[in-house]
């Protein structure tokens, strides 16, 4: 099972098995977030006193990196008060891709634990209306409590995210993030495999497929959806881009941003299955000492020609 799971990877990456196998081993730093709804003027300074080797992440804000694998910062006070937040780095990305302004109607429909919807109101400074959505009980109530400690002004919805369009109209969202529930194969530890299959990967890729279609359902016209797992196998990412735009004809890939970091285009054949082209517009992080694996695809609903305006017209110049 380990070596299936390598050289499946392998093939995902374009590289040697060898090559995967280191790549799958990286020790990964840790990373934290300066909560800007929280901080306080000494949040910092007492931060390097703590650590003397904390340094700054170039390409995001108030984040800041640290080397010494002894490292326990869920100990310190500022993060106990919400003023920072652990988080690999990977994730900061599907909320830049997000791009949220301020005054926009937004839904995290898999939020919990909260870190991505933490960033998404410390963007937008609390000035978004953001919705946070979560399946488990368990996990909802934890990520509640987590958001009021860090300042988070927001909505909850304790739903299964496949059925939120009973809740809410159509074409009710500005902007839409799922993060969806994935084997999260980018935290496997290769040398003590146990739970990882094909089978609960085919099982999570049909969810990912119902959700998807659901927050495809709930994007506004020229809205935008980020779609991002922690997770490797392309049956739970480019296969699932793959199937919204086969049975959506107004559904868009957009080409996401580049950042500083080791990265890879959407593949667009696996297993002799052709896919869309457009999935090339997607980003698949690969692992370094900072961030881990992640796939991001970034998606708008095209507006359809009797919209009664131009929009349709000024979107497809904008993206295509």
């Amino acid at each position: 099972m380990n070596e299936l799971f390598i050289e499946r990877t392998s093939m995902a990456w374009g590289v040697s098995v060898k090559d995967a196998q280191r790549m799958l081993s990286m020790q990964y730093d840790t990373t934290i977030r300066i909560n800007p709804l929280k901080v306080r003027k000494s949040t910092l300074a007492n931060l390097k006193k703590h650590y003397s080797q904390l340094q700054p992440l170039q390409w995001a804000s108030n984040a800041y990196t640290i080397s010494d694998p002894r490292s326990k910062p869920s100990m310190l006070p500022e993060f106990i008060n919400g003023e920072i937040i652990i988080q690999n780095p990977a994730s900061f990305i599907p909320v830049l891709e997000l791009q949220p302004l301020p005054n926009q109607t937004m839904v995290d429909m898999c939020a919990a634990p909260g870190a991505k919807s933490s960033h998404i109101a410390a963007i937008t400074n609390n000035k978004v209306k953001l919705l946070l959505n979560d399946t488990s009980r368990t996990r909802f109530f934890k990520m509640k409590k987590l958001m009021q400690t860090m300042n988070v002004l927001a909505e909850y919805s304790l739903q299964d995210g496949r059925t939120l369009s009973n809740k809410y109209a159509h074409n009710t969202f500005d902007a839409i993030l799922l993060d969806a529930p994935c084997s999260g194969e980018a935290n496997i530890d290769i040398s003590r495999m146990n739970k990882w299959s094909l089978a609960t990967i085919k099982r999570l890729s049909t969810l990912q497929n119902r959700l998807l279609q659901e927050a495809f359902l709930l994007l506004k016209p020229s809205g935008r959806l980020v779609y991002s797992t922690c997770t490797i196998a392309p049956e739970e990412n480019e296969l699932v881009i793959d199937s919204l735009l086969r049975h959506n004809a107004t559904a868009g890939i957009l080409q996401t941003n580049t950042y500083p970091t080791a990265s890879m285009p959407g593949i667009t054949r696996w297993n002799n299955k052709q896919l869309s082209s457009d999935i090339q517009n997607c980003l698949r992080l690969l692992p370094t000492k900072t961030v881990k694996p992640f796939f991001i695809a970034v998606i708008t609903k095209l507006p359809t020609s009797d919209d009664g305006d131009d929009s349709y017209q000024r979107l497809m110049k904008q993206y295509f």
